[in-house]
């Protein structure tokens, strides 16, 4: 996997929280999707994903960081304190995602995926 969770960040403050993921190697946003879960018991996640964030398509370098906000916002790209850039992105939620000490961020990787109107 070409990103990765580093960290969440103000969890349970709708307008603060985020989700810290960096890029280990230059890559497109499109093919990833993030959700929130619980944890069923210690080290095993629950199946029942909550809230999903599609990523839009963007390039990032390796060594850049995403931080997708739980609330609105306007997105913006911006270079960093470390020499890289930062993409920061904007969920639009009217509430927290990650609100509870048991919540699990997943990430998944999709090489390829098909769509169909219903």
């Amino acid at each position: 996997m070409k990103l990765e969770i580093i960290s969440i960040h103000e969890a349970g403050k709708q307008n603060q929280e985020y989700v810290k993921l960096k890029a280990k190697e230059t890559c497109n946003l499109i093919n990833y999707v993030i959700t929130d879960t619980t944890y069923v018991k210690e080290n095993t996640i629950s199946n029942k994903l909550r809230n999903m964030y599609w990523f839009l398509s963007a390039e990032v370098a390796k060594g850049d960081y995403v931080f997708l906000r739980t609330g609105k916002g306007t997105s913006r790209i911006y270079a960093n304190q470390a020499g890289t850039t930062t993409h920061e992105i904007f969920w639009g939620l009217d509430r927290p995602v990650w609100n509870n000490a048991g919540d699990c961020a997943v990430l998944f990787e999709i090489a390829n995926r098909q769509v169909k109107k219903a």
